[in-house]
């Protein structure tokens, strides 16, 4: 998470967190979709290792 390699904006700092996903809500839906994916992941693992 962070600020992408190119030159930003400047301005309130409350609108930039939020404008690059790095507020309280930005930073819990990226948690969020990552322990998703993550869970995702490793249950697609368990399905292929009983096939076998």
């Amino acid at each position: 998470m962070g600020v992408p390699d190119k030159i930003v904006t400047h301005g309130d700092p409350k609108f930039l967190l939020s404008e690059y996903g790095l507020n309280a809500d930005g930073i819990f839906n990226k948690v969020k979709k990552s322990l998703a994916a993550h869970a995702e992941q490793n249950s697609n693992n368990k399905r292929l290792r009983m096939v076998k």
